[in-house]
């Protein structure tokens, strides 16, 4: 299965980074998806990757960035995806305030710098040097959007959602 534009979601909620990445996996499914009735079991930061895990029957855990560099390599066989969390400052720093061109409803994800609050993607592809992935932050136009493999690696957070398509 491959990823299309199509499925992509932009959160409804400020906190639902995680949620609607969960919903983007179930789009491609063709599974029904409500991140209301998901959030309910959200925090008041957003919904645990271990709920988002159990919600798409992925794997929650930790990677060093070795091993997600790894995972990178699963990518372009398009039957794996990855829910990772980044720096959403570093994010803005090294991707942009609006890094596919549009600006999100709910204006600034952070403001550029090295340390703060995370923020969830969906990796959906990659190659040597580029990671294609879906933010949904941002509105559908413009995506998947594309980074470097430094960048990610520099950005990324450690927590993980696995999942075979």
């Amino acid at each position: 299965m491959r990823f299309r534009p199509e499925h992509h979601l932009e959160q409804e909620e400020i906190h639902a980074c995680v949620a609607a990445c969960a919903g983007m996996l179930r789009r491609l499914r063709g599974e029904a998806f409500s991140e209301a009735a998901l959030m309910e079991s959200a925090t008041a930061s957003g919904l645990p990757m271990r709920v988002a895990a159990e919600a798409v029957g992925g794997t929650d855990g930790h990677l060093s960035p070795t091993g997600l560099l790894g995972w990178l390599d699963l990518l372009g066989s398009g039957d794996r995806c990855l829910i990772v969390w980044v720096c959403g400052p570093i994010y803005v720093k090294l991707c942009g305030v609006q890094p596919g061109g549009h600006p999100s409803r709910h204006g600034a994800l952070a403001a550029p710098g090295d340390y703060g609050a995370p923020h969830a993607v969906l990796l959906v592809d990659a190659d040597a040097e580029t990671v294609r992935y879906f933010d949904p932050w941002y509105p559908a136009q413009g995506q998947p959007l594309s980074m470097s493999r430094d960048d990610l690696v520099e950005m990324f957070m450690l927590s993980v959602v696995g999942v075979s398509l």
